[in-house]
């Protein structure tokens, strides 16, 4: 029950405003009881703060999937850079894409959603260390994997608000690609 009511709020978020998403609205969407949902979460936030964890969770499980389905021959960047790409167009990220949005009025949310991004950070650092030997103790690393993900977080709210034409996608993922191969190279020779 716990997963269904985390997934069933991932697709409310994604196909409705934040405003909409409620507990009776989650709920009946489910199939589920809201005394069972209140039950795992007592709160509406409880559910969010729960939903933001799933997500990013799903994430690091979806990076090292993507790590470990790069065939041989490809680059590693161009791979990281476009199946991240690809994965912010699916529903996980519109969800929480519009957890990020509301949380800029609500500060509890802000809050959940801060505490666990640094913790998916960690996580991720971990995980390239691991597979490639990112380095993010190297500051040009750390500065190029910081905009690498800002840089793709506002394309992507951009894509969403149809800003962005495919060349200037196209561009601005080999930029990142780019940055992220430099930094790399650069704390290779050092």
């Amino acid at each position: 029950m716990r997963t269904l009511a985390l997934e069933t709020t991932i697709q409310c978020l994604a196909e409705r405003p934040y405003s909409e998403v409620s507990l009776a609205t989650i709920a009946e969407k489910g199939g589920l009881s809201r005394g069972g949902m209140q039950y795992h979460f007592p709160t509406r936030l409880d559910l969010l703060k729960a939903t933001v964890d799933f997500l990013h969770q799903r994430q690091l499980e979806n990076f090292r999937d993507d790590l470990a389905s790069r065939p041989a021959d490809r680059d590693l960047f161009d791979h990281m850079i476009e199946t991240r790409w690809a994965r912010m167009g699916e529903r996980d990220f519109r969800a929480y894409q519009e957890l990020v949005l509301a949380s800029r009025c609500e500060p509890e949310l802000a809050e959940a959603l801060g505490s666990s991004h640094r913790a998916f950070i960690r996580a991720w650092q971990d995980i390239a260390r691991a597979s490639f030997g990112w380095d993010e103790g190297a500051p040009a690393m750390a500065q190029a994997g910081s905009i690498a993900h800002c840089l793709l977080d506002g394309m992507a709210f951009g894509r969403i608000a149809g800003r962005l034409s495919q060349e200037e996608t196209g561009q601005l993922l080999g930029y990142v690609k780019a940055i992220l191969r430099q930094a790399a190279q650069g704390a290779v020779s050092h």
